[in-house]
């Protein structure tokens, strides 16, 4: 029996201290030293076993075995090599034929000192546990952020074809040493979230040099709808990449009053560029869409790239062209080329193992023509994957307008799955990207008897 409870107070210090990842931070050490305890007149005291280790029976006939000399080795040294001065408390106390005893003023006082002791050492620890894993939770949670738009970007690269001139305007911005931001605009569904996640792949090589990308994709993560929020993340982004101790401001003001000034951090050697896609789909709040967020002057080795659709009704382009003159400031999406989209037909085409007749492919062509835009071309590609080599000229017609094309798909979904389900489902999902409670909505749904 006392074999078996030695091995294991032994394997709790070995992994707990010992072993330990950082034993000098983590663990602390309440040393009680009793004087008196190891005269022999005390061998027949009962209490004696409660503050000593003892051998079976009294005898230990190996004196290097002894559990007296083993604590003694594991105290004054192992321990006192694995520990940090301050996290060691040490006291001294006499003993008395009852051991410790309360009713004694000094043995009093020592467990007061004790309990003060442990209870101040305890906060201190759990406090700066508490300060070191928020910092690890928000460096975690930074990283998820970027990850996400990292991931989202090379999902986007994988269907850009062309945009030559326009990665080129993107370049000589990169290149040049203006002050001002560089705006890429163009109709919903032209392919400016493509071609910005291509400029950000290529921004390396643009600037022949490292530097720091900060990447969002608006409206794509939970983070990145709300103007407040995506610049937190962004300062948050530029303090770890150059080591900054600036605390990051809680207000709404705070935060748009030190955002020029965390740009202003980017160096020579490590120049900084901000890529912010869709500025259309922040939420109006805090005045992200008036954009009085914005930089009016840039700092030197900063760039900053936007993307916004032209319509007036965001208000950000308007703004935008009344903000900055500079013509070189604005970048319009063009056309896709008759060779471009032969191009992107085929590599899909190609990609699936897919083959269209002649005049599927005419077919697809021609309603292009009506609307040249590369989500338009996408939608209708896919629904081409419905064809079949024998379907009938009235089987392979396409729409000519992406509403249109969006509209169809729907109805071919509510054909499959019931119209009632279909609409409120997606109801469902609009309402809950424009921040409607979940409980609201599993409140809306459990009164509703929804069939697939």
């Amino acid at each position: 029996m006392y074999f078996s409870l030695f091995l294991v107070c032994e394997v709790e210090i070995e992994y707990g201290l010992l072993q330990a990842e950082n034993p000098k931070r983590s663990c602390a050490w309440f040393h009680r030293v009793i004087s008196g305890l190891d005269s022999s007149g005390h061998a027949e005291n009962p209490e004696v076993h409660k503050y000593t280790d003892c051998c079976p029976d009294g005898v230990c006939l190996d004196d290097g075995a002894h559990p007296q000399a083993l604590l003694h080795k594991l105290k004054n040294k192992k321990m006192k090599e694995a520990m940090e001065i301050e996290n060691i408390f040490t006291y001294d106390a006499t003993w008395t034929p009852k051991g410790i005893d309360p009713s004694i003023d000094m043995h009093k006082k020592y467990l007061d000192q004790f309990c003060n002791d442990f209870k101040n050492k305890m906060q201190d620890m759990i406090m700066a546990s508490i300060a070191e894993h928020k910092v690890a939770e928000t460096d975690n949670l930074l990283y998820i952020e970027v990850v996400q738009h990292t991931l989202f970007c090379k999902k986007k690269i994988q269907v850009v074809y062309g945009r030559k001139s326009t990665l080129k305007d993107i370049e000589d911005y990169v290149r040049g040493p203006g002050h001002y931001p560089l705006v890429i605009h163009g109709k919903s569904g032209c392919g400016k979230t493509a071609v910005i996640a291509m400029a950000a792949k290529a921004i390396s090589e643009f600037m022949d040099q490292k530097c720091c990308v900060c990447l969002r994709f608006l409206g794509t993560t939970p983070k990145s709808s709300s103007i407040l929020r995506v610049l937190k993340s962004i300062m948050l982004q530029i303090k770890h990449v150059y080591k900054l101790t600036t605390k990051i401001p809680r207000s709404s003001k705070g935060v748009f009053d030190q955002f020029p000034t965390f740009l202003s951090n980017a160096t020579k050697e490590l120049p900084l560029v901000i890529i912010l896609d869709s500025l259309d789909q922040l939420s109006p709040l805090h005045g992200a869409r008036k954009l009085t967020w914005f930089p009016r002057q840039l700092p030197a080795h900063v760039k900053f790239i936007v993307s916004t659709l032209p319509d007036q009704e965001y208000k950000c382009f308007p703004t935008l062209k009344a903000l900055f003159k500079n013509s070189k400031c604005f970048v319009s999406i063009p056309e896709l080329s008759s060779d471009d989209v032969s191009d992107i037909l085929t590599n899909w085409l190609i990609t699936e193992k897919r083959t269209l007749q002649e005049h599927q492919l005419q077919v697809l062509k021609d309603a292009f023509k009506q609307c040249p835009l590369p989500l338009f071309l996408k939608i209708s590609y896919d629904e081409t994957r419905l064809w079949r080599s024998y379907s009938t000229p009235s089987e392979t017609c396409l729409e000519i307008t992406i509403r249109k094309a969006i509209d169809k798909l729907f109805e071919r979904v509510e054909i499959r799955h019931g119209e009632v389900l279909v609409r409120r489902a997606l109801g469902y999902l609009t309402a809950g990207k424009q921040k409607i409670l979940g409980f609201i909505l599993n409140a809306r749904c459990s009164t509703r008897n929804l069939k697939a």
